[in-house]
């Protein structure tokens, strides 16, 4: 599928959510920027207080990363540098 993206300057462009609010995230960066936000999403959006971290150095973060369990190591240093991120309550996600 070709994507567009001769509107990226629009804030009506998909990925410039205009009027979003995006913060208090913690954001895994990849080799490809995987999880990075984008300088358009920030011109139409509030953007604040999202902790970027590269994904080989957080690995040790997190349960089990490898096997998908994306819960915080509460002496991990992603724990240590938010303090006050909520987790994503995964169990209680999708059809039960």
């Amino acid at each position: 599928m070709h994507q567009d993206y001769s509107r990226e300057d629009d804030e009506g462009f998909a990925v410039d959510p205009s009027g979003s609010t995006l913060k208090n995230n913690i954001i895994i960066l990849d080799k490809n920027k995987v999880g990075d936000i984008a300088k358009t999403v920030k011109n139409y959006s509030v953007v604040e207080n999202n902790k970027a971290f590269t994904q080989k150095k957080s690995e040790s973060s997190f349960e089990d990363f490898s096997n998908g369990d994306y819960r915080l190591k509460s002496e991990s240093e992603i724990s240590e540098k938010c303090p006050d991120f909520t987790e994503i309550p995964y169990e209680e996600i999708g059809r039960k």
